[in-house]
């Protein structure tokens, strides 16, 4: 005769298993999230950094001549010499310029490089020992540098330095 509405003990074993490995599964997963969106997001900011110094340095900026104009109206900065068009060599015109602007206000120069995240642009110039930064007036929190070497003008050498960071 047949246990009609009886269950066995393989059935409750096998259920309490099955519950035992998602209940695993579920706090594995839950412990892999955070760690996994944390270097998501160093890794975003890693990316603005390199595409910041990138552009300041491989790009003459819009115009080319946006260092002889006045702010309103440049469209993106870059300090790479237009005149010479090679990459790592910059114009003190426009490094002069881009300083100038970040002096008098640190958003306009967030604005003309199309910035969501904060940042901070040091720049050092070996020959003159110039050095100046451009940054952020807010905290610094977890960040990211990228160092470039430059030449700048074609008879001097200097470092570029872009910290980015999330507020």
């Amino acid at each position: 005769m047949g246990l009609k509405g009886q269950l066995s003990l393989e059935y409750y074993s096998s259920i309490v298993i099955f519950v035992g490995v998602l209940a695993y599964l579920s706090f594995q997963l839950f412990q892999a999230v955070p760690s996994t969106t944390n270097a998501l997001k160093t890794e975003a900011i890693r990316i603005d950094a390199y595409q910041i110094s990138e552009i300041l340095i491989n790009d003459g900026g819009h115009p080319l001549d946006w260092d002889t104009k006045p702010t309103n109206q440049i469209v993106r900065l870059g300090l790479m010499d237009s005149t010479q068009n090679k990459t790592n060599l910059l114009s003190s015109q426009k490094i002069s310029k881009f300083k100038a602007i970040c002096n008098n206000n640190y958003n306009d120069v967030k604005n003309l490089l199309d910035i969501q995240s904060e940042f901070s642009i040091s720049f050092v110039n070996y020959n003159t020992n110039e050095n100046w930064v451009c940054k952020s007036p807010g905290r610094i929190s977890a960040s990211f540098n990228v160092t470039r070497i430059v030449s700048i003008d074609g008879n001097a050498f200097g470092e570029l330095t872009i910290q980015v960071w999330k507020k």
